[in-house]
Parts: structure tokens; C-alpha cells; sequence
């Protein structure tokens, strides 16, 4: 009878990858914020400052439903203009977001260069918020690059930025890319990174640092420390109906299950992520159909894998 249910679900969200791959990817676009947005880039008494901060706040949305190419256009037109204006603070913010953009793609070789550019105008500013921002940035970087020592060296630097601005979120973020950077005392970064996380200003930015300190936890070892993490970001998901988040908690809460020998579990659990995903995360879908196969193959299932 499980069986049966099972196949059930996996069906529907064929189904649901169906439609959804020949509708228009209409999800990100039709957010209240991301709409209005789009409204005032297109308005023609909109000013150019106006505009190129609108274009990097889009972008950042759609870096994070995973549109890189309408973030790189974004980020490129707001860099351009803000050159053009001799707006300093944002031409550093553009260059900086499509270092990230690239840096998701997994163009690390083109993603470098600008997040180092960012980080050394930022730091020519003595504006803290923007060396904080563009130091995590770089070194998040640095560290997946496995140059502990020069990321160290960088996300230092934004901490102690971050510590004059009382921006949880930046010394959350910072402390947590720290921890993969070869300190001492990683576990320490990561729980106080779960302390500054709690007082962020918005349940989006909790939840998104609670699945960033989750995971990192776990490739830690701190076992624990990613479960909770991983069922608050859960928690403040459901809460909040945050459903990119509330699919990438049951997908690490999956993990966990798999890492653990319980697979019946991390099979429900990530059957129940790919249910929960935004039809248009496709970043996200296609890794996950594929551990679910994975899953079903070594649970002895191959015709559902």
C-alpha cells in the first residue's frame, strides 16, 4: 500500500514538472515586491539612481529564486549606469551582486575577480556595511576555493565591520563562512553565528542563515547543531510560507535521515521538498529527483527510482 502511495506522489510531481516547464515562469515575477519593482524600472519619470537600485534589488531576488541571467542583465545595466552617474556605494553593490550571481553558477573564474574588485573599493569607502557585505562575499568564496588563509585574512576584516554596524545578519553570515575557513574553534563561529541569526529583522534572513549554519554544521560534524538548525528553518518556513526554504529544510532534514541509515524517512522527506518546491526551482528539483532515485535504488525500489 505504501508503495502505491508513493508512486502516487511521484507521479503528481512529474506531472507538476510537466506543466510547469511549458507555463511561463510566472512565480518570482508576480511577488508584490519583485512586480513593483519591475514598475518602477519601467517608469519613464523614474530617476536613473532610482532605477539602478531597483535593478540591484531585483536581481537579488532572482538570484534567489535562481534566475541568474535576468540577475547578470540586472547587474550589468545597474553597474553600467551607476559608472556613468558616479553613484560609488552602488556601482560597488552591482559588482558585487554579479560576482555572487556568477559564484552560483559555479563561474568561480570569472566570479572572483569582481567580488575582489568589490571588496577593494568597498574597503576605499571606510563605509563598514559595505566592507562587510562585500568581505563575506569574497570569502564565502575563498574558503570554497580551499584558500583558507587569505579568507580568513578578508572575513576577519568584515567582522569586525560588521560588529560597528550591529547587523546581525552580516555577523551571522560572516561568522558561519568563518567556520569553514580553518579556525580554531569552528563550532564556537557556527553557534554564535545561531545566536546573531535569531535577531535578524526578518523571518526570510532567519531562515535562510538557519539552512546556511545547518548545513555547514553538518559537514562540521556538529550533528546536533544541524538538526536544530535544520527544524527551525522549517519551523520559521511554514511559518512564514517561505517555500523555497521550506523545501530546502525537509531536503536537509532528508540528509540528515539518509546520513543517519533512515532511509524510509529521507525518502519521505524529500519526496514531501519536491511537493513543497516553487514550480520554477529548478535549480533545486532537478539535485533532488535525482537523490530521490539514489534513494530508491538502495532502498530496493528501482522501478519508482
Amino acid at each position: 500500500m505504501w508503495i502505491q502511495r508513493f508512486l502516487v506522489l511521484i507521479l503528481m510531481l512529474a506531472l507538476q514538472t510537466a506543466v510547469a516547464a511549458d507555463c511561463p515562469q510566472t512565480t518570482p515575477t508576480s511577488t508584490p515586491e519583485r512586480r513593483a519593482l519591475s514598475l518602477q524600472i519601467a517608469d519613464p519619470n523614474a530617476t536613473p539612481e532610482a532605477v539602478v537600485r531597483a535593478r540591484i534589488r531585483r536581481a537579488a531576488l532572482d538570484r534567489a529564486a535562481g534566475r541568474f541571467g535576468d540577475a547578470r542583465a540586472d547587474l550589468t545595466s545597474a553597474r553600467q549606469v551607476a559608472q556613468q552617474g558616479g553613484w560609488t556605494r552602488l556601482e560597488i553593490l552591482a559588482t558585487q551582486g554579479l560576482g555572487q550571481v556568477l559564484a552560483h553558477e559555479g563561474r568561480t573564474a570569472e566570479a572572483l575577480p569582481q567580488l575582489r574588485e568589490a571588496f577593494t573599493a568597498a574597503e576605499r569607502t571606510n563605509q563598514p556595511t559595505l566592507i562587510a557585505l562585500t568581505a563575506d562575499s569574497l570569502g564565502t568564496l575563498l574558503v570554497q576555493q580551499g584558500d583558507s588563509a587569505a579568507a580568513r585574512r578578508v572575513l576577519e576584516r568584515g567582522l569586525a565591520a560588521a560588529q560597528q554596524t550591529n547587523d546581525a545578519a552580516l555577523e551571522a553570515s560572516l561568522r558561519l563562512a568563518l567556520a569553514g575557513a580553518g579556525v580554531r574553534d569552528p563550532a564556537a563561529q557556527l553557534r554564535q553565528a545561531a545566536t546573531a541569526a535569531q535577531r535578524c529583522d526578518t523571518a526570510a534572513e532567519q531562515t535562510q542563515l538557519q539552512l546556511k549554519i545547518a548545513t555547514q554544521a553538518r559537514t562540521l560534524g556538529q550533528t546536533a547543531l544541524a538538526q536544530q538548525s535544520a527544524q527551525t528553518a522549517l519551523t520559521l518556513a511554514q511559518t512564514h510560507q517561505l517555500n523555497r526554504e521550506h523545501a530546502q529544510a525537509l531536503a536537509l532534514l532528508s540528509e540528515q535521515a539518509a546520513s543517519q541509515g533512515r532511509r524510509a524517512e529521507a525518502i519521505e522527506r524529500l519526496t514531501q521538498a519536491l511537493h513543497t518546491a516553487p514550480f520554477d526551482a529548478y535549480d533545486l528539483r532537478y539535485r533532488w529527483e535525482w537523490e530521490l532515485g539514489q534513494l530508491l535504488r538502495r532502498q530496493g525500489d528501482p522501478p519508482r527510482a
